[in-house]
């Protein structure tokens, strides 16, 4: 729950608290005296001689006032204050009607309508004002026929103190009113920020954008109990506010159809969207301008709300939450502070839903393209390691005398045959370790090149050091490729100066010619002299059927 949500319940939870604190106080004080005040009456009449005034209508009121007493105190403490009140008032009045003294009355009809006022219902408390009134009305009339029917001062007197009694409940009534309405509305105001703190919990864990704003538009439906909820979000051009998530079957439909509304149209969310402030139609009928969705026919009251955002230390709107109520008047003050507070929550749960996925989706491009690279690597190493095979079988073929070297006790010489522990090296393309029957081992490494064999080598060692050399011989075997790659690619660099000299010595004779027939005959002696051939000829024609030979 949010400080703003904490600090409403708060406000919420004290007032009616205290509204109920008021309330236990007030009715058990009027237990307490009703208990015990009209016992000590009867007891102060007895003792005073005043024994005469003590009838059964006095014995009976005094009776049914302490059963009233003792029955409200154990009300109260079940915390039925209405019922205690109904109690109360009715032993206070009941006494009311029967004492004869004009100021015990008038206390009387002052604490039994201040009774109703304060503790009972609208219906009980407009009875006690009544019954209050008639009773003061029929001393009225006493008095006036008394007075041989002229109003004296007795009647003024009472008809004052009804005036007073009215006042006086009436007053309290209203107040009492008025704790009970500021009670409610910080209870209701709880409840929408309650609501408010349940929708963000739940979406908060949604960082799917769709979801979201459909797991929102349904859920603030559901808590508020709303007609129709729908978001709108604002285009990147600003130019457009595209409604993204409703709710009900008018929703779908208006999703189907694209619905969409300009920022700044006289509609609800256009004004909201340019003027980032809440827009609120609590009486659609009687609203001036406002435009009736045909798909919504049912609305009485609604409410937009910007979706706020800060963004590099700014506020900016990125779209509209709309609420919609068939009861006019539906939106209060409050509504709209609790509905602003989820409308931004929402803003940010959209935002970062939006920034997630932006992040998914760079992430999974970025791992496609390291695919790619990893398959266009592959390529390449295949490519090189193709063109290094065909290099060295062309070179190979060039140079077939090029075997190898072999040194023994006797020395180098040139050649030789593959052993198996060399077969087998390059086969596996890895060193192999083979003891002899002498102690030794006979370590055979293949050369490698790009993944391509070019040749092995093998060295006989003590065993003990065999596997300690595997370390050098693999370095080794390393930089042999590369110098024997650099020492081919040399020799064709050589060969192929070589051939483009006597292409250019060959060139240069051309120039010694002539006659077209000396040009072939110096070209056909370079030729043959070049490539050490034995014959060779050259023909000039333009077709097989009209041939120009030589």
């Amino acid at each position: 729950m949010s400080s703003e949500a904490r600090s409403t319940f708060s406000s919420a939870y004290i007032a009616q608290h205290a509204l109920d604190d008021v309330r236990r106080r007030f009715s058990t004080s009027i237990a307490i005296l009703i208990l015990f005040a009209p016992a000590a009456l009867l007891t102060f009449r007895i003792a005073t001689g005043d024994a005469e005034s003590v009838d059964f209508l006095s014995l009976l009121s005094t009776g049914l006032e302490i059963l009233a007493g003792v029955f409200s105190l154990i009300l109260v403490r079940s915390g039925n204050f209405a019922s205690a009140g109904v109690l109360l008032s009715s032993a206070i009045l009941f006494d009311y009607w029967v004492s004869p003294e004009p100021e015990i009355r008038l206390l009387l009809g002052l604490i039994g309508t201040t009774c109703a006022a304060v503790l009972t219902g609208p219906r009980f408390f407009v009875f006690a004002l009544l019954v209050t009134v008639a009773g003061e009305g029929v001393q009225a009339y006493q008095q006036i026929v008394a007075n041989n029917n002229s109003i004296g001062g007795d009647a003024v007197n009472t008809i004052i103190s009804t005036v007073l009694i009215v006042l006086t409940a009436s007053f309290f009534r209203y107040f009492n009113n008025l704790a009970r309405t500021t009670a409610g509305r910080a209870s209701v105001a709880n409840q929408r920020l309650d609501a408010v703190a349940t929708i963000g919990r739940q979406t908060a864990r949604i960082l799917n954008y769709t979801e979201l704003i459909d797991s929102a538009v349904s859920l603030i439906k559901t808590q508020f109990g709303f007609y129709h909820v729908q978001i709108f979000l604002v285009d990147d051009r600003r130019e457009y506010a595209d409604l993204v998530a409703s709710t009900g079957e008018a929703g779908r439909r208006l999703m189907e159809r694209k619905h969409r509304l300009a920022v700044g149209s006289e509609s609800v969310i256009g004004r909201v969207t340019l003027s980032n402030e809440p827009f609120l139609v609590n009486d659609t009928e009687n609203t001036p301008g406002h435009a009736f969705n045909p798909l919504l026919p049912d609305t009485r009251a609604e409410l937009a709300l910007p979706m706020q955002v800060v963004i590099d230390g700014q506020t900016r709107v990125i779209g509209a939450l709309d609420v919609q109520s068939t009861e006019p008047m539906a939106f209060t003050a409050s509504d709209v502070q609790a509905l602003q507070a989820l409308a931004n929550q929402m803003a940010v749960s959209i935002r970062n839903a939006r920034l997630f996925e932006t992040q998914a989706e760079s992430l999974s491009e970025n791992e496609r393209l390291f695919n790619d690279a990893q398959k266009n690597l592959q390529e390449i190493q295949r490519l090189n390691s193709q063109l290094t095979r065909q290099a060295w079988q062309g070179y190979l073929a060039v140079n077939p005398a090029l075997q190898g070297v072999t040194a023994t006790e006797q020395g180098v010489s040139t050649g030789g045959a593959w052993s198996g522990e060399m077969v087998r090296a390059c086969a596996n393309k890895f060193p192999t370790l083979t003891q002899t029957e002498l102690g030794t081992t006979i370590v055979a490494a293949p050369i490698l090149l790009r993944g391509e064999v070019l040749g092995a080598f093998e060295v006989e060692v003590p065993y003990t050091s065999a596997v300690d050399l595997l370390p050098t011989l693999a370095a080794i075997t390393d930089r042999m490729a590369s110098a024997l790659e650099n020492a081919r690619l040399i020799e064709e660099a050589q060969a192929a100066s070589a051939q483009e000299q006597r292409i250019s010595q060959m060139v240069s004779r051309f120039q010694e010619a002539e006659t077209i027939d000396e040009l072939l005959q110096i070209t056909l002696a370079e030729l043959s002299e070049t490539l050490s051939a034995e014959q060779g000829s050259i023909r000039v024609g333009l077709t097989q059927d009209a041939p120009m030979t030589r």
